[in-house]
């Protein structure tokens, strides 16, 4: 903060705010190292003081922007994460954000929980529409994701990364493309999400490692929050369970033995040139017009029908 407020910046407001950024950088890699309890506290105080500079005390009504949880839900979720996933001593924060906030709080790894714990928190701050044939899934979900304690996490390169993005992009999925996210749902990255694995799609499971209690948060709106996690899987292994089930992939990946904390170099648990049977994957990606001129119908959209031809 003394050196954002050297002369150098006064008229430079990109300076300040890169000096800024870099500094916060710098104590959230700090904050996840379990250091001396004396030392967190003034790398917290520190963190405190520079995230007033750059947000605020309004950070997230001051650039117009996305939802979040009101105070007291998000006292609950907080405190629901303290005591079944861990303290977070560092909390990835969104500077702005269109639609809503996705904060990652980053839990270090114990000697109980020998790995990262990645959690999303403000995804739920909005009720994803659930079609009436899925409402046994949750309108309002956090995601969670578990790195080896060997990743550097707080690097900037995309192999260490990633994960952050996957679970940013994740969680604003559901608003950006007007749909939902749910068990056992895949979501297909395209590309492999760094050069040093070939990783490229993830699925969300239930996170069977934590008890019942853990899984959901209860808000004091009235409203609930359940967790999934996020597991990376091969296209492959994405190509199979939509041709299959996920039930089918899972017994592939060793069943309640599969270890879901990321492995970039795991097996496959399907063969590389897997080819999918007839029908099942194909009818699930082929684009159908109908389906979207229906949906121009139903929306009332000032469209010709014609552009569902176009999507």
């Amino acid at each position: 903060v003394n050196a954002a407020d050297d002369e150098e910046c006064d008229d430079d407001s990109d300076l300040r705010l890169n000096i800024l950024e870099r500094a916060r950088t710098c104590f959230s890699r700090c904050m996840i190292l379990n250091p001396p309890e004396g030392c967190l506290e003034d790398c917290d105080a520190y963190m405190q003081t520079i995230e007033d500079e750059l947000f605020g005390d309004e950070e997230c009504e001051e650039d117009g922007g996305g939802d979040f949880y009101e105070d007291d839900d998000a006292d609950a979720l907080e405190d629901h994460i303290k005591e079944h996933f861990g303290e977070f001593p560092s909390v990835y924060r969104e500077l702005s954000a269109p639609d809503i906030y996705v904060d990652i709080c980053v839990i270090p790894p114990t000697d109980k929980r020998r790995y990262y714990t990645l959690v999303t928190f403000g995804m739920g701050s909005r009720a994803m529409d659930i079609p009436e044939q899925y409402a046994d899934q949750p309108s309002r979900i956090e995601l969670i994701m578990r790195l080896p304690p060997e990743w550097k996490v707080g690097e900037s390169a995309e192999e260490w990364n990633w994960p952050l993005i996957v679970l940013k992009n994740l969680g604003r999925l559901p608003v950006s493309c007007d749909s939902w996210l749910g068990r056992s749902h895949t979501v297909d990255n395209r590309e492999t999400f760094a050069e040093n694995t070939r990783l490229s799609a993830t699925i969300l499971l239930d996170p069977d490692w934590l008890p019942e209690e853990a899984r959901v948060c209860a808000l004091p709106s009235g409203e609930s929050v359940e967790f999934f996690e996020v597991v990376p899987i091969y296209r492959e292994e994405m190509i199979y369970k939509v041709d299959n089930s996920a039930a089918e992939l899972l017994e592939k990946l060793g069943g309640a033995a599969f270890n879901r904390i990321v492995d970039i170099d795991r097996p496959s648990a399907v063969p590389q040139d897997y080819t999918p049977e007839q029908g099942g994957f194909w009818d699930a990606m082929l684009d159908r017009a109908c389906v979207h001129a229906a949906s121009i119908r139903k929306k009332g959209l000032a469209a010709d029908e014609m552009n569902a031809l176009s999507h």
